[in-house]
Formats: structure tokens, sequence, C-alpha cells
């Protein structure tokens, strides 16, 4: 459970607050809210100008990913970060543990992705025959965003270091998300 006081919060002023979002936290409720969310906890805390929850997310980091997360406390704040970040003006870099030595010291993923129509709200690589299985499915069953087009993807990375980890290879990675 994610407490107000759990937060760390790492820079705030009167627009915007940004948090270090643990791992097995949401950013924001799922579809039941039964689990608790980073947004809520910075809601809870700081409140925003418009009242409303929703308002304040600015962009999102994955449930099983740790980082930072900018929130917005007013409507121009909100509207500056969503355009910066749709117009990729700021750089998304990450670190992961991959199984393996990736032979190469550094390249770039160019993989179009779709939503997980088998378990929501995951996304994964989308293929022809991930395509076709959509053609099956009714909006009504499971949701108008499921059967959205594919969306492209490019991730550049990096080779940090090739690490053995109990036994096993391992790759650290910078990646750094372009589109």
């Amino acid at each position: 459970m994610l407490y107000i006081q759990d937060l760390v919060v790492v820079f705030e002023d009167e627009h915007i607050v940004v948090v270090n979002k643990p791992s097995g936290v949401l950013t924001v409720p799922g579809k039941d809210e039964s689990n608790p969310s980073l947004n809520k906890a910075v809601f809870d805390r700081y409140g925003s100008e418009s009242g409303r929850m929703d308002k304040m997310v600015v962009h999102r980091l994955g449930m099983d990913t740790s980082g930072l997360v900018v929130f917005a406390r007013t409507d121009a704040a909100l509207r500056g970060m969503n355009a910066l970040f749709r117009t990729r003006k700021v750089t998304r870099k990450y670190e992961a543990l991959v199984c393996g030595h990736v032979s190469q010291d550094h390249g770039s993923i160019d993989l179009p992705l779709m939503r997980d129509y088998e378990c929501p709200p995951f996304m994964r690589v989308s293929t022809d025959d991930h395509q076709r299985a959509l053609l099956q499915l009714n909006a009504a069953d499971v949701g108008k965003k499921v059967l959205e087009g594919p969306k492209d993807s490019l991730t550049k990375f990096e080779v940090v270091s090739r690490e053995d980890l109990d036994g096993n290879d391992v790759s650290r990675l910078t990646l750094t998300s372009i589109s």
C-alpha cells in the first residue's frame, strides 16, 4: 500500500511535483481503483488547480518500472508539460537488466507496439498474427483502445556492462525512447 508519507518527492513548486516512483506501484489508478496509485497519493498530498486527480498526469511509468514521474499542479503546467512530452522535447532514458550478453555495444530496436489483448493494460510487440487475432475481437468486449492500430516505437540501446548474476549471463543496458 502506498501512503502519502511514503512519497519521495525530488522536486516541487507551485506548478509541478516530481516524485520517485517505486517498482510495483501504479502511476494512475487501474479500472477498479482497488490498487493504490502514485497519482492518488500525490493528489491527496498536493491537490491540483482543477480539483481533478486525472488533470495532474503528465506521463506514466509501467507498474514494474521505477523512476521519476512528473505531475502537474496547474492547468498551464499540464498543457506545457504535455506539449514537451508530445513533441519529444523530453528525453526518456531507462536502465534495464536483460538476460544474456547482448553482442552489439549499441543499436536500435524498431518494432511496432500494440495493446496486449490477452493481458491488458500491458503492451506487446505487434505481429501480423496479433493483428489477425484482433479481427475476431469485439470492441464491446475488449474496449476500443485494444483495437487501435499498432504504434511506431523506436528505442536506442547502449550496453553499460555484461555481467554474471547468480551464474546467469545478463547485460545492463541504457535505453533511450525515441518514438
